[in-house]
This record gives C-alpha cells, structure tokens and sequence, in this order.
C-alpha cells in the first residue's frame, strides 16, 4: 500500500497549484483587439471578449514605448493598455488605483466602450523619437496584463498585439 501513497504524492506534487494554472494563458487569446485608423489619423480601439467566460480588462491607463524584436529587426512603436509590469520601491510593490485603469467586465460576445488615441497623442509620442523614422505600418497597439496584478485583480492575465496598419481606414 505504501507505492499508492508514494504514487498519489508524485501526481500531487506534479501538478501545478491553481496560481500557477491561471498564470498560464490558454492556448488562444480570450481577449481580441479591434482597431481603426479615423480619417483624422487618431486611432479608435476596442477590447473584445473572444472566450467563453466573463473577463475584466483594462481600458484606460496608456502608455507609450518603443523598440525592435530581441534588440534587432524593425523599430516600433506600441500603444499599450493594460497593466505589463510590477514597479517597486524600497523592495515592495506600488499598487496602483484599480479605478484609474478602466476596468470593464465584459461577457463572451461583448466589446468594450471606444477607447481613442488622439493624433495630437500620436504625434508627441512620434516627435520624442525624431532619430527613428515614423514607421506608422510598425505601430502596434498592446493588451498586457502581468499575471501578479491579474492575480491580485481578477484580470484576464497574457498578452494580445495588433498591428495598426491591419486594421481598417474610416473615411468619415
């Protein structure tokens, strides 16, 4: 009787603990991103529940960065939403407002309030960067969460990218 023991403590152990499992992200994102380039050149993005089961995303709170793939390839810019990295100060984590990052429920099906990137917002970010050329074809707009503040948040945690150019352009 004792190999039963020893067998069910080996499948225990083995397996991951819920936090880990919800670290994790599912093999397709539950969280889509749909954007459009306005005829004013300001660009309109939502979130989109792609899943199964009810998600809370973040809509407000963005932040601007730049960069190539692995330090090489092309420049890009990305718009990100969401909440990508843990800050701390003196060894302990700065949690921020929940509140000033917009957050929505949103049930299998749903999309979430228009949320605009202003052209004025476009350009300052492209004019700090005037060494890098303006690739709007390589300017991608980014839903990340950490997973410790999805965790912490109940957010859906992982990461979406979509190019900007792949998305349509309104005329009106």
């Amino acid at each position: 009787m004792q190999w039963r023991s020893a067998l069910l403590m080996v499948l225990v152990c083995g397996a991951p603990s819920p936090i880990e499992a919800v670290g994790q992200p599912s093999s397709k994102p539950e969280v889509g991103i749909e954007v459009e380039i306005a005829a004013d050149r300001s660009l309109r993005v939502r979130l989109v529940n792609q899943g199964k089961e009810t998600i809370t995303v973040l809509t407000q709170g963005l932040t601007f960065r730049g960069g190539a793939e692995g330090g090489v390839g092309p420049y890009h810019w990305e718009i990100v939403l969401g909440m990508p990295s843990v800050t701390r100060q003196n060894g302990r984590v700065i949690v921020p407002a929940l509140s000033r990052y917009g957050p929505v429920e949103l049930m299998p099906g749903e999309v979430s309030e228009l949320i605009t990137v202003s052209r004025k917002e476009l350009d300052e970010l492209y004019r700090t960067h005037q060494s890098v050329p303006l690739p709007w074809g390589e300017t991608r707009v980014v839903y990340e969460v950490h997973p410790f503040w999805g965790q912490r948040f109940d957010l859906w945690i992982g990461k979406v990218t979509r190019k900007v150019a792949d998305g349509p352009v309104l005329n009106h």
